[in-house]
C-alpha cells in the first residue's frame, strides 16, 4: 500500500467492505476532519461518488455493503474513474 492518503482511501474503497468514518480514520491513521477533506476532494475530482440514501448503519442489510465507505450518514462508493485509477496504480506498483 502507498503512503499517499488519497490513493489509500481509493484502495480501501476498492476492497469492497463498509467502514465507518471513525473506523476508516483509525485504519488510515488520520484525523476525522482530514479524512472528510480527502473524501470531499476525491468526490470533487470524480474518484468517489456520494450515494444519496438514508444510511441506517445496518450494513448487513444494505445492497451497497460490498462497495461503500460510510461516513456518519453519508455513503461513498468508488466511481468508474476511481476504479481505473486503482487498476493503473496497482499495475504500475507491481
Amino acid at each position: 500500500m502507498t503512503d499517499n492518503p488519497l490513493i489509500r482511501v481509493l484502495q480501501i474503497a476498492a476492497q469492497g467492505r463498509s467502514r465507518s468514518l471513525d473506523e476508516l480514520a483509525r485504519e488510515l491513521r488520520l484525523s476525522e476532519p482530514t479524512l472528510r477533506q480527502i473524501l470531499t476532494t476525491l468526490a470533487e475530482r470524480g474518484y468517489l461518488q456520494p450515494v444519496t440514501s438514508q444510511c441506517t448503519g445496518q450494513c448487513t442489510l444494505c445492497p451497497l455493503q460490498e462497495r461503500c465507505l460510510v461516513t456518519d450518514t453519508a455513503i461513498w462508493v468508488l466511481s468508474d474513474k476511481g476504479r481505473k485509477v486503482i487498476a493503473q496504480w496497482e499495475a504500475h506498483a507491481s
